[in-house]
């Protein structure tokens, strides 16, 4: 039977919504043999325990491995990322057993088995990845072998160096221009995302992989259609009244601001140019979801 090497890189905050993500791929691929990677720089034990907790679920590996940090001190950040998210450029390096690892953003759902995607003949690509021109890099298959073969992370870290100011969305940006020509479409169903822009779009039928981009899928202001499946996941877990108790405090805190960000994008979205208006009518929109859906 394969083994399925999937990888994640949380930080303390974000292994709740990680063990979330491995439990779904537990639950859809009860007939596989599963190894998940763990790349960090140190987790409290009470982290680890989150994690090693999944095995009663169903039996499966889970290698820890520690990634110095230090190494990536100066690259660039964004505020809705961490340091970790340069440490999936390393995993091939980090796993030098590995000749395939499907990394995963820890704010992501599997919802089938993922044998098809794993079966994928990546050939000389570097990696493959869902996008045509500008790919998202909340899930990735990583063609390891090449990887380690063509040094690809020392043309990373030389990309950083000579192009550190340039780079906005940092891990993301990089391996776009790294892995350019070197990339395999994948389906768009193994990384199936909402975003505001497509608020009226036909929901996909069969999403494979879901990534719930924007509020992650344990807070209160997640509009993601799917979001109830992910609850359904988490509500297996003996540690969900964490994720209850952290979204009364996230709406306590945000309370003001909802209510002010009511009155702004109604008025917003009044404005009678065309840019501007569309704009903030699809704002006021999912606003008006948002605050719907809490029933104050």
């Amino acid at each position: 039977m394969n083994l399925l090497r999937i990888a994640y890189a949380p930080d303390e905050n974000y292994v709740g919504i990680t063990v979330i993500s491995m439990l779904s791929i537990l639950d859809n691929n009860k007939d596989t043999n599963i190894e998940f990677i763990i790349l960090h720089s140190g987790l409290s034990q009470k982290s680890v325990n989150k994690l090693e907790w999944v095995k009663n679920i169903k039996k499966c590996i889970i290698r820890y491995v520690d990634v110095n940090r230090e190494e990536f001190k100066n690259y660039p950040l964004v505020n809705w990322v961490t340091i970790a998210a340069w440490f999936r450029t390393k995993i091939a390096d980090l796993c030098p057993d590995c000749d395939k690892v499907l990394y995963l953003d820890s704010d992501t759902m599997v919802l089938s088995s993922l044998n098809e995607l794993f079966k994928i003949n990546l050939e000389k690509n570097y990696i493959g990845a869902i996008g045509e021109q500008y790919f998202n890099s909340g899930v990735i298959l990583f063609n390891c072998d090449i990887w380690r073969k063509e040094h690809v992370f020392e043309k990373i870290d030389n990309y950083v160096k000579l192009n550190r100011k340039k780079i906005k969305c940092a891990d993301q940006d990089v391996l776009n221009a790294i892995c350019k020509n070197r990339k395999l479409v994948l389906p768009p169903e193994y990384n199936y995302c909402e975003l505001y822009k497509n608020i009226e779009y036909e929901i996909m039928k069969s999403p494979k992989i879901v990534h719930f981009v924007g509020p992650n899928p344990n807070r209160f202001d997640c509009m993601h259609s799917l979001k109830y499946k992910w609850v359904e996941y988490a509500m297996t877990t003996p540690f969900f009244e964490e994720f209850i108790n952290q979204n009364i405090f996230n709406l306590i805190k945000m309370f003001p601001k909802l209510i002010f960000d009511k009155y702004k994008y109604s008025i917003l979205a009044k404005i009678p140019i065309k840019k501007i208006n569309k704009r903030y009518n699809i704002k006021n929109t999912v606003h008006k979801r948002l605050l719907a859906s809490l029933n104050y």
